[in-house]
């Protein structure tokens, strides 16, 4: 519950977002539409794809190898299978 007056915090400002860079909140942005739409595909709650955190560590780290995504938060060899399966033909210099 949020305490009375308490103003809300944008997406981008919570679960470890709030240090990102303006580009980074932009790519965060997109990865959590991303996240949406793999999510409806899967019939899950969007969380079952991705934490906003893992989505902040992304955007933040922007992983380029396998390894470096890999080495974020909430990413095991399971979602990263799913994402190369989920992303064929992702070639824009990033691992996700």
């Amino acid at each position: 519950m949020r305490k009375k007056g308490a103003a809300a915090q944008p997406k981008a400002a919570r679960a470890g977002a709030a240090d990102l860079t303006e580009a980074d909140v932009e790519l965060f942005e997109r990865l959590r539409a991303l996240r949406l739409r793999l999510a409806q595909e899967a019939a899950v709650p969007p969380y079952v794809i991705f934490h906003d955190a893992t989505l902040a560590a992304m955007a933040a780290a922007r992983p380029v190898t396998e390894e470096e995504l890999l080495a974020l938060p909430g990413i095991g060899e399971k979602k990263t299978r799913h994402l190369r399966q989920s992303l064929p033909g992702r070639d824009h210099g990033c691992a996700i």
